[in-house]
């Protein structure tokens, strides 16, 4: 799961300070992106990704890269064979939300032969399998245009071995998704998903096409886990408790949190 955190100060002046848009409202501080493994219930998290300002960037002396360019570059990188040995590439699943819906991260992903379940953002361009021209739209416009050939279907979760009703619908479509050489070709599985009419909607992109709707959506439920493991490192063991201006110091505390 690969999730981005602010550690919020309260002075743009601080090193390495910047304001981002994260959430409600902007934000000053550091922010920090989090991959963290889910193994057999258990969280295992990685060492967390620093963002680094032009400024200080420049005073590094080290180029400046993006958070969506140092997230490919981590994952290019990870070897996941040093956490859990031994395993077939087709068993890992990247959960992402819709910050880090880049076509540089799932061609990266597919490209390591993982697959991967991200938050769409609504003006993503999808051409769908159901409409007659296949041109390219805005996957909210596609689920529209098609709302008669892929009707809504209540979701049901298996729970103990019975299948409980949640108050959710959703509805799935085929496409591909535009910009990837990576997955230029491959039809992936369209989510779009409600808590009621018209509101909570989310569209999510599967990289297996064959995946049904309900388990696209429990699949994607396991991300809270890393919102959970945020709240937990800034409540019980103060990621934001250091107030130090040098960002070695800060980041050197932010790993041992």
């Amino acid at each position: 799961m690969i999730d981005a955190t602010i550690h919020s100060r309260s002075s743009i002046h601080v090193e390495n300070s910047q304001r981002f848009n994260h959430g409600q409202g902007f934000k000053i501080g550091h922010q920090w992106t989090n991959i963290l493994l889910v193994i057999n219930g258990r969280d295992i998290p990685l060492p967390p990704i620093s963002f680094f300002t032009k400024k200080e960037c420049k005073r590094r002396n080290i180029p400046y890269r993006t958070a969506i360019e140092r997230v490919q570059e981590r994952l290019e990188l990870l070897n996941l064979s040093k956490y859990i040995g031994q395993h077939f590439p087709d068993e890992v699943v990247v959960l992402m939300d819709g910050g880090y819906d880049s076509k540089k991260i799932e061609n990266c992903i597919l490209t390591k032969g993982w697959d991967f379940i991200v938050s769409l953002k609504s003006s993503r361009s999808v051409p769908s399998s159901m409409t007659k021209d296949r041109s390219w739209r805005s996957v909210s416009d596609m689920f529209w245009s098609t709302r008669k050939q892929s009707p809504w279907k209540t979701v049901r979760f298996k729970r103990d071995g019975k299948r409980q009703r949640k108050g959710i619908r959703a509805r799935k479509l085929t496409g591909h998704l535009k910009g990837s050489k990576g997955i230029k070709g491959r039809e992936i599985a369209l989510v779009c998903s409600e808590k009621s009419k018209g509101e909570g909607r989310r569209f999510l992109g599967c990289s297996r096409a064959d995946v049904c709707a309900n388990m696209v959506l429990q699949l994607y439920k396991i991300r809270w886990r890393v919102e959970i493991f945020h709240r937990d490192v800034k409540g019980l063991f103060g990621l934001e408790d250091i107030a130090g201006k040098n960002f070695d110091a800060v980041e050197a505390h932010v790993h041992w949190v």
